[in-house]
Formats: C-alpha cells, structure tokens, sequence
C-alpha cells in the first residue's frame, strides 16, 4: 500500500530500503537501474534472466536495493501489469518496514514499452507492502495520469 508521496533524494531515504523496475532478461543499462547498477551494483548491467514477478535484492553501502522483474525488453510491460506489480511489492523481504519505491512506468524507455502508469501505481497500493512513492505527484494526481496515452506524444525514430 502507498503511505506516503514526496519529492526528496530517494537515495536519502530514511527507509535504506529502495524499489525499483528491472528487466527479465537481465539487461539494465538504462534508467535508474542503470545507475544503481553503475554506483551499486555493477553485477544488475548484465544480472541474467529472471522470471516475471520475482524480485532480486543486493546491500550496499546500508542501502538494500529491490530489483523488480517486471518487464521484458523484448516484449514489454506484461497485459497484467497491476498483476505483477502487486506481487512483486508482496514479495519484498521488507522484515516489515516500509520501502521507498521510484515512479515505475514513468520514464522513457518504460513508457515506450507499454507501461500504464496507473495500473502500476494501482498493483503497488494493493499489495501489502507499506511503499513509499519518490514522485512529484499527489496520489490524486498519479490516479489521474495515464502514461500509455502519453505514449502517443514520442514520435518512434527509425
């Protein structure tokens, strides 16, 4: 369930636990997976192939990151996308403490791979992970957003 939105460093969390989307083949050389793979932990680039819904974790530095396997580079984010979400977020080895979580389905390469925003954010505010959201939307404002429409705003370069 999200408890809580805001606006700060995710990296500064208070929680030291940090969620995030991961691809099932193993490949993260883009967006913030790319970066916690270039500052953290450089065995996520290449990681190898995970089932959808499953969940990868690695400490470093006190910080204990969550790779969610939750779409696919060659087939994008799945029909059931609230589906798998929510059992990934169920499948945090959390020991009960909330997890901050980035806005999964908003970037680029997500949105240009079939990501639905809000049927995202619905899977994680179901699920019965206590997560919080590093976003500069309200819970409001996220319900009403629909990154699959926004989708039609990139032009695909041949």
């Amino acid at each position: 369930m999200v408890v809580k939105t805001c606006r700060d460093n995710i990296l500064e969390s208070k929680t030291k636990q940090i969620a995030f989307a991961v691809t099932k083949e193993g490949i993260n050389q883009f967006g913030f997976a790319n970066f916690i793979a270039e500052e953290y932990w450089p065995e996520l680039s290449r990681i190898g192939e995970h089932k959808l819904g499953t969940v990868i974790s690695h400490e470093s530095d006190g910080i204990i990151f969550h790779g969610l396997v939750c779409y696919s580079i060659e087939n994008g984010f799945p029909d059931n996308q609230e589906e798998i979400i929510r059992k990934c977020f169920d499948s945090i080895p959390s020991n009960g403490q909330v997890v901050s979580a980035v806005p999964i389905g908003t970037q680029f390469a997500e949105i240009h791979a079939g990501a639905r925003y809000k049927e995202i954010f619905t899977g994680i505010h179901k699920s019965k992970q206590k997560t919080q959201i590093y976003t500069g939307m309200s819970v409001n404002q996220i319900m009403n957003f629909d990154s699959y429409d926004n989708k039609k705003k990139y032009k695909k370069v041949s």
